[in-house]
């Protein structure tokens, strides 16, 4: 009793709500709020944020009275974002910081009615069919089997020294062969590879995070589990063994725990850097740039 006693009043804890606040107020205050009570990894602050201030602040619901907001106007929201051409998933994440903060707000005694929670479940299933595409519809950049061969006929390019003519093409050579999320390369630890049969075990991820410290670098590198919070075993290709092996060749330091995509001076990589560096290559390669890391994929 004494526990649920404390829980609760922690819900009574953190800046209170005003019948005055706006939407967007109220949203930012329940994130303030699961930031407060560790409810949420790094860059899930950084999604929440950017949702709030990008697709929910600037728009005529963000600064509607949160006593005023009804269905309609939730579903004229979603409508506007679908029209501007919004992701079906960045649609999605803003119901729910919307549903999520009236929630919160009616938990604590502050409101009395959460109308997002009456629409959620049409909305979701309206959000769904946007993003039932047909093989014709798929508008996902990827390279075409001669624009691979280009791409690598660059990426393993040598100088008259003998070395690679474009920084970091081993590791986007690695990544083009193997298809895995930069966030999992860059977790990738020589502890992961079982060199002998071909193998590497991803369970980890990292990227980059706003840093909500007073002191130090704006943003700092993160790590937690994969997309699907699983971890896989997956069986290297001979050309992507021979890459990695390469890759191990040339670093400094190969001891279990040090991270094998690294920079000249053996820091942990960025998906920033690697994105700058893929960019790079196929400027050289004289190929039209399409986007970062996912049409290695």
């Amino acid at each position: 009793m004494r526990k649920k006693e404390k829980e609760w009043e922690e819900f009574r804890k953190g800046n209170s709500t005003n019948i005055a606040d706006t939407v967007a107020e109220l949203c930012l205050k329940h994130l303030n709020y699961q930031i407060e009570m560790g409810d949420l990894k790094p860059k899930s602050i950084d999604r929440r944020e950017v949702t709030i201030t990008k697709h929910i602040e600037p728009y005529p619901i963000g600064y509607m009275q949160i006593s005023a907001l009804r269905i309609k106007d939730v579903e004229e929201h979603v409508k506007i974002l679908t029209d501007k051409g919004l992701s079906t998933s960045s649609i999605t994440k803003v119901v729910d910081v919307l549903n999520a903060a009236y929630k919160w707000a009616c938990l604590r005694g502050e409101l009395t009615n959460n109308p997002i929670a009456l629409i959620k479940p049409t909305l979701t299933k309206r959000i769904q069919k946007l993003d039932e595409k047909t093989s014709e519809d798929i508008d996902v950049e990827t390279l075409s089997e001669q624009e691979r061969e280009i791409f690598l006929r660059e990426a393993l390019r040598k100088d008259a020294a003998g070395e690679y003519a474009n920084t970091g093409a081993l590791y986007i050579i690695f990544l083009l062969y193997t298809g895995l999320r930069a966030g999992e390369f860059l977790a990738l630890r020589y502890r992961d590879i079982d060199f002998a049969n071909g193998y590497v075990t991803i369970e980890k991820s990292r990227s980059m995070a706003r840093n909500r410290a007073d002191t130090g670098a704006k943003y700092i590198m993160v790590e937690g589990n994969t997309k699907n919070s699983k971890a896989r075993k997956i069986q290297l290709s001979t050309e992507a063994l021979a890459i990695l092996k390469e890759i191990k060749s040339k670093a400094k330091d190969t001891s279990p725990d040090q991270f094998v995509c690294v920079t000249k001076t053996g820091r942990p990589n960025t998906t920033s850097n690697l994105e700058n560096r893929n960019k790079r290559i196929m400027e050289r390669a004289g190929l039209p740039y399409k986007g970062g890391l996912h049409i290695l994929r």
